[in-house]
């Protein structure tokens, strides 16, 4: 994220390490399982307690929605920093059945759909199968090498109230081939 400018402090608007309970935090959407608060999957790079869904062979569109906060209007640079690990069923290189993708919520309007421009660290590495409801957006599926920090640019939403929700969705056939599969957060800030 680099430096702050001078004269400016670094200030959490919103953090959540999940070591604490649910703290506000609630899930959407239909089919199961759903997202769960628990240990940290093997092999995944994450440790501690984490909020996760597994990838799965049924029909489910979980979101993990998180509690409302505001982003100041005076901020310099506000940025969505959490750990993550991510891998659902793909359709090749450059393409994805299972998925998942972030979601911002302003005030009591929708949930809509983050932009890939807005993913500095992590981003989205497949267009959805035609078969999903999110069809044709870029999403994550792929197995990363590692977990990952990802890094979100919020200027967008300076001022306003808004919430999160990490989504996720599956189609009833297979899963990752390799695991642990689905989508995994932990560690999260808003700065």
């Amino acid at each position: 994220i680099g430096q702050c400018p001078s004269g400016t402090t670094a200030t959490d608007v919103f953090a959540d390490n999940f070591q604490g309970g649910v703290n506000g935090w609630t899930t959407d959407g239909t089919g199961t399982p759903n997202w769960t608060q628990q240990a940290a999957p093997a092999g995944s790079g994450l440790s501690t307690t984490v909020w996760g869904i597994p990838n799965n062979a049924t029909r489910t569109d979980r979101g993990l929605v998180s509690p409302s906060f505001l982003v100041p209007a005076t901020s310099q640079a506000t940025y969505l920093i959490y750990n993550t690990w991510h891998n659902f069923e793909d359709d090749g290189p450059n393409g994805c059945y299972d998925n998942a993708s972030l979601n911002i919520k302003v005030g009591a309007g929708a949930f809509n759909y983050v932009q890939g421009s807005s993913l500095y660290t992590d981003p989205y590495d497949g267009i959805a199968a035609s078969n999903m409801l999110n069809a044709g957006l870029m999403v994550w599926c792929h197995r990363p090498a590692a977990a990952i920090q990802s890094i979100v640019d919020m200027d967008d939403y300076l001022g306003q109230n808004v919430q999160l929700r990490f989504r996720a969705e599956s189609d009833a056939n297979t899963i990752a081939a390799t695991t642990p599969t689905g989508f995994y957060i932990d560690n999260l800030v808003v700065r």
